[in-house]
């Protein structure tokens, strides 16, 4: 994963000195492009948008290199397949020059996220562990996931072999409560 690395502001921000036409326009011409850094080989992520409010026209866009001021896409469509709040039939919005270009993140950061919450067993999904395949003969060495009530519910691994009982049939069924 990349990190970027601190600026020496709280935001990176800058404006528009062209006006940028999602859909179409393929560069980002900056007021100042001096806070913005060299993209990852996968891009970097801003955001444009016409004010801070929040019915403000917005679009992300990665921008795959950078001159002085000027942001260039290298991914065509691609690099537009992101968020917007611009209407069907209006893809190709007009940014007027003076819109906000903010810094948001490196692509591989987002990647990475996704990544890795796409494998992950979340409190809020019914219906993940259910769809594992189950393995009908529990040995030993087989491991459980369990948060340990002991340590502020920390995830740890138990070995079937581990849990209290004569054997391992014993044991799956003292911790499945049987």
């Amino acid at each position: 994963m990349t990190v970027i690395a601190a600026p020496s502001v709280n935001m990176v921000r800058s404006t528009l000195a062209a006006s940028f036409t999602r859909g179409t326009d393929t560069t980002i011409v900056l007021a100042d492009g001096t806070l913005f850094p060299s993209p990852t080989p996968l891009g970097h992520v801003v955001y444009i948008h016409e004010t801070d409010k929040a019915d403000t026209k917005f679009c992300l866009v990665i921008y795959t290199s950078k001159a002085t001021n000027t942001l260039t896409m290298g991914g065509g469509a691609t690099d537009y397949a992101l968020a917007k709040n611009v209407s069907v039939g209006d893809e190709a919005y007009e940014f007027p020059i003076g819109a906000y270009v903010d810094l948001i993140c490196a692509v591989d950061e987002i990647a990475h996220l996704f990544a890795r919450d796409a494998a992950a067993i979340h409190d809020d999904t019914a219906a993940e562990i259910s769809a594992i395949t189950e393995k009908t003969t529990p040995v030993a060495a087989d491991l459980l996931l369990i948060e340990d009530s002991a340590a502020s519910n920390a995830k740890k691994r138990v070995q079937v072999g581990n849990l209290p009982g004569r054997s391992d049939v014993e044991a799956l069924a003292f911790f499945l409560g049987g």
